[in-house]
Parts: C-alpha cells; sequence; structure tokens
C-alpha cells in the first residue's frame, strides 16, 4: 500500500470508524506518532466532528433521548407514570426536532448514504470501499 493509500484509508478510518490510533496504524502499516501527525496537519479531529453532526446521527440522537424519557416515566410507580413540566417541555422539542429532520432534504442526506454505504462496503471489500470513497469524495466536491 502507498503512503497516498495508507493515508486515505487512515483518513477513512478515523473519521467514519470508531478505531483508536493504534489500531488505525495496525491496519495501514504506519506508525501511531506518522498517524497522529497525520491527523494533525489534515485537521482529522474537525472532519469527525462534522461527520457525527449527520443527520442520522442527529435523528439517532433524538429517537434515543425521547425513548430514555419515555422509559423513565414507564418505569414510575402506578398512577404516577406521567412526564413533569420539563419532561413534557422535553418531549415536545424532540418531537418536533425529529419531525424537521426527517422532512428536511439537504446534500447531508447524499452524504449520510454515502457514508453508510461505505460502511458496509467496508465490511465486505475494503478494497472496492477505497474505489467508491474516492468517487464519493469527486462527487461532494463537484457540489
Amino acid at each position: 500500500m502507498t503512503r497516498k493509500d495508507a493515508k486515505k484509508l487512515a483518513l477513512d478510518l478515523y473519521v467514519r470508524g470508531d478505531f483508536t490510533q493504534g489500531e488505525i496504524s495496525e491496519r495501514v502499516g504506519f506508525s501511531q506518532q506518522t498517524i497522529s501527525n497525520w491527523k494533525k496537519s489534515e485537521q482529522w479531529e474537525e472532519l469527525r466532528t462534522a461527520q457525527q453532526m449527520t443527520k442520522r446521527k442527529q435523528l439517532k440522537r433524538a429517537y434515543e433521548q425521547l425513548n430514555d424519557i419515555n422509559t423513565s416515566i414507564e418505569t414510575r410507580d402506578e398512577g404516577k407514570r406521567y412526564p413533569d413540566s420539563k419532561e413534557i417541555i422535553t418531549i415536545r422539542e424532540l418531537t418536533n426536532t425529529i419531525a424537521k429532520l426527517e422532512k428536511r432534504v439537504n446534500p447531508h442526506v447524499a452524504v449520510d448514504v454515502m457514508i453508510a454505504f461505505n460502511e458496509f462496503l467496508q465490511r465486505n471489500d475494503l478494497e472496492l470501499s477505497k474505489k467508491v470513497a474516492e468517487l464519493q469524495n469527486a462527487f461532494i466536491k463537484s457540489l
């Protein structure tokens, strides 16, 4: 694997996966220090943060929070299984957020789909996923 290919794969693993720098180092065949240098010089942390703010992840987080509130309410003693005023406001806000996120269509939707597809490819054909990721990045840049 060339240095350029290793760097692309390392970036992909760091941004889209839950891999440590040590795990990435082992997979791409470069030292942890090299991975750390790439991470700093290429601002991988910012890319990872942006990736985590995708519509899909925001929706997942909102649904999880809504579920947590409802589970908490359901575990209360019989006759006390209703939300208090703060919970009502939170449930309303989460429900509105979910509705807006599910209706909103923007370029990030394409990115979400590409990320999910590439994650699927990585599990099934790592080499193909690298090629597809290059095309996906070119497509995104063209937008």
